[in-house]
């Protein structure tokens, strides 16, 4: 059985201070510098500085054995060396001293396969994160790190009875969390407490959250290749530039290599957040690293926080803590900091972390998760090209309709929309659903307006709308009277009728009449004896130029034979009169 808990707890008052050692019952120490004033005795602490804070540490020694998870830290203000936090966990169920009778190192060592790299003495808390035995070691234990097969694995052995319990979780070699295995050949074990530490972090921040132990490279990049997942969390073996998310064939590694990241990642917004657990993932932060590429190289609104060297020696005490930093990590950046002074407090509040230089961070330092943060808060930036404004588009033809549309993301869809009052309104759809292709083939519609414009909505992945609209208003010319003629513009200073696309007609034509001034006009269409068949237009026009499509038929439509024809229009003030032959 794993136990976990947060461990920590923080005073911040000076009385309750007093009373908190009082009742551990714990001997007054020295210390140097600002310590000195709470700490009297010969207890060594260590100083390191984060941030603004100057940060004491004592790690618990009982004898030459560690405590695991047992410290005091002390946090000064370095400035104006005011006392600002002090935090500690003490177990007071130990004996002051080691019992007679241990086993040797070499004795432990002797214990385990394949090549030794070092081991040390511990008391295993019960709270262990990375000794999770059940129950709990009563006896101090000899913790030997060693290599099988090119795996390294931790053993526990019992320093009283010479007895090997059981193994330790290796730390990782060279709003998605992960966690590769440990071993390979075959593949097994997997970093379970500290991905779902993540997972459960990451949701209570208010971020829906995937957690998978051994994902497919499918997996992984489904989630850089998304609008939606904004953290990221990965613990494998690995190295700044790889890692090794999966298991082939249940004995080869699947490795995710920083330079797919950078592939995957280009169409799309960069991760607000990403923590790399492998081993070496944040030793280094240019170009081709996981720090660089999560980032796509840029240093605003974006972090990376992970490891460097954690398998090495000087990272061990940062390993057995590194869930306990980890928590205090996501537990500031819940509340609201911004990530780098989670980072730093975290780093003061475990400085075997910290001090070692076994945690790093990359990116913006004025950066918060919460309030949540979407991947991709912008919209599109969208501007129509065509039409730009004062063009005349006539019933009847295809027309080209074209814009420029960029997003840091991918567009997923463009609606075209149509609007006849400059823009007040767009209740027309010309198009929906449609890619962003940058042009689009209309077909006219039978359409007259003076006052038309085309409105482009571009929708990306994360559902952001981005709009661009025709400058300036553009003219529909439809079959209705009161479209302006292209080619003219104005009053004519006499009564005009022409037949606009050819004479003779076959099928539909276009009338273009031009007023000098408002009247009552009658166009009608007469035979060659003078009857009249057909009245096409009888009523009031305004001055201009006007449109009206004709058929050839008659207004009840029964289609005139072939043969010449007269239109003659009439507006009081002028008669004209054009032929027209009407072919088969």
């Amino acid at each position: 059985m794993r136990c976990r808990g947060k461990s920590t707890a923080q005073v911040t008052a000076f009385s309750a201070f007093l009373l908190l050692f009082a009742l551990l019952a714990l001997e007054a120490t020295g210390g140097e510098g600002p310590l000195s004033r709470y700490e009297t005795g010969d207890r060594r602490f260590k100083e390191y500085e984060s941030g603004d804070l100057l940060v004491y540490y004592h790690l618990r020694m009982l004898d030459e054995a560690i405590v695991e998870k047992d410290f005091i830290v002390y946090q000064f203000d370095k400035a104006t060396e005011d006392l600002m936090a002090v935090k500690s966990h003490w177990r007071d169920d130990l004996p002051e001293h080691l019992p007679a009778g241990l086993i040797s190192q070499e004795e432990a060592q002797y214990l385990v396969e394949g090549e030794v790299l070092r081991s040390r003495l511990y008391i295993i808390s019960p709270e262990s994160d990375v000794f999770p035995l059940d129950p709990a070691p009563a006896n101090p234990c000899w913790v030997v790190r060693h290599v099988i097969d090119g795996d390294l694995v931790i053993t526990v052995v019992d320093a009283v009875e010479g007895m090997v319990l059981g193994n330790g979780v290796p730390p990782p070699g060279t709003g998605f969390s992960l966690s590769g295995p440990w071993e390979f050949s075959p593949c097994s074990g997997t970093w379970t407490s500290w991905r779902e530490n993540a997972r459960t972090w990451f949701e209570t921040m208010g971020y829906s959250t995937e957690s998978i132990a051994w994902p497919t490279q499918n997996e992984v990049r489904n989630h850089v290749q998304s609008c939606e997942t904004a953290m990221f969390y990965e613990l494998a073996h690995g190295s700044h530039n790889m890692f090794e998310n999966g298991c082939i064939g249940g004995v080869s590694p699947e490795i995710t290599y920083a330079g797919e990241i950078e592939t995957w990642i280009d169409d799309y917004p960069k991760m607000p957040f990403a923590f790399i657990g492998s081993c070496g993932g944040m030793c280094w932060k240019i170009d081709g690293t996981f720090a660089y590429e999560f980032r796509k190289g840029q240093p605003d609104s974006a972090v990376v926080v992970g490891y460097c060297d954690m398998a090495e020696p000087r990272c061990d005490m940062c390993w057995n803590q590194s869930i306990d930093w980890q928590t205090a990590l996501f537990d500031y950046m819940n509340q609201g900091w911004v990530v780098w002074d989670a980072y730093i407090q975290a780093c003061a509040d475990y400085p075997a972390c910290g001090d070692s230089n076994c945690v790093r961070y990359a990116g913006d330092r004025d950066f918060a998760v919460v309030p949540v943060v979407r991947r991709d808060p912008w919209p599109p930036t969208v501007d129509v090209t065509r039409p730009g404004g004062g063009e005349t588009v006539e019933y009847g033809t295809v027309y080209e309709i074209t814009w420029e549309a960029t997003d840091n993301g991918v567009i997923d869809s463009v609606a075209i929309l149509l609007s006849l009052d400059s823009g007040l309104s767009f209740p027309d759809t010309i198009a929906a659903g449609e890619p962003n292709d940058l042009s689009y083939l209309w077909d006219v519609p039978d359409i007259d307006s003076k006052t038309a414009r085309i409105k482009v909505v571009a929708t990306d992945c994360a559902m952001n709308e981005g709009v661009g609209e025709t400058a300036s208003d553009f003219t529909l010319w439809g079959s209705i009277s009161g479209a302006e003629r292209p080619d003219i513009v104005g009053a004519p200073p006499d009564v005009v009728l022409e037949i606009a696309g050819g004479n003779p007609i076959s099928g539909e034509s276009r009338l273009v009449l031009g007023l000098p001034v408002p009247a009552e006009v009658r166009l009608a269409v007469y035979d060659v004896t003078g009857r009249c068949l057909s009245s096409i237009v009888d009523g009031y026009l305004p001055e201009g130029y006007h449109a009206v499509r004709w058929s050839g038929s008659t207004p009840d439509g029964v289609r005139l034979g072939p043969g010449i024809y007269f239109l003659r229009l009439d507006s009081g003030g002028g008669v004209r009169t054009v032929k027209a032959v009407v072919a088969r």
